[in-house]
């Protein structure tokens, strides 16, 4: 906030006393946060990662699973 009120040259607390005339009025019902929920698009990412590959690299071609040494 410093770093833009030097830029504007005023002060923080101009800048304070200004910010809520500048952000829109925001409903704060539960009907706005569904609204705003329903606009999310969904999530389009792979499910959790699982662990058949390296089980896979763990066992040994004979079946008996790795050696510890």
């Amino acid at each position: 906030m410093t770093s833009i009120a030097k830029l504007l040259g005023v002060s923080r607390s101009t800048l304070y006393s200004a910010l809520p005339g500048l952000v829109p009025a925001q409903r704060d019902d539960q009907a706005a946060l569904q609204d705003r929920l329903t606009q999310i698009p969904p999530d389009a990412r792979p499910g959790l990662p699982t662990v058949e590959q390296s089980d896979q690299l763990a066992t040994r071609p004979d079946g008996q699973g790795a050696v510890s040494r």
